[in-house]
């Protein structure tokens, strides 16, 4: 018994290993090298045990985080383009107001949050990516 391997054979072959490759490199960099995060079904919020939140080409990465009083939260950049963490308005009086210098792709930027409450946030240079640290 012989297989005949024909050109779109290995076309088809090809395609799936390149459709498998990008998703694999998206996964990576979407979700950041392999941090594990888990999913808090009861309220859809997103933990991250390194409290690391990555900014990517479209959106924070997670975009709600939940930490407890103390605790610090990093921003990695890890998008297509420069970024720049701003919080909300209301939220000046809880935390100094911020607004980072501009952070380019992997530079980072730590805070912490001595008192509980929320935190809003959004990138100056791309103001529809939004997110929210939750203190607890």
């Amino acid at each position: 018994m012989s297989i005949k391997i024909t050109q779109w054979t290995i076309f088809i072959l090809t395609v799936a290993l390149v459709v498998t490759v990008i998703a694999m490199l998206s996964w990576y960099f979407i979700e950041g090298e392999g941090i594990k995060s888990e999913l808090n079904a009861s309220n859809n919020i997103i933990n991250s045990p390194s409290n690391k939140i990555l900014i990517g080409c479209d959106k924070f990465s997670p975009e709600i985080m939940t930490i407890t009083v103390g605790q610090s939260i990093t921003f990695i950049n890890r998008g297509c383009a420069d970024s720049q963490i701003v919080s909300e308005y209301p939220q000046a009086r809880y935390v100094p107001q911020i607004i980072t210098n501009v952070l380019e792709k992997d530079e980072s930027f730590s805070i912490s949050f001595p008192l509980p409450g929320e935190w809003a946030y959004y990138d100056g240079l791309d103001i529809d990516k939004k997110g929210r640290v939750i203190i607890q």
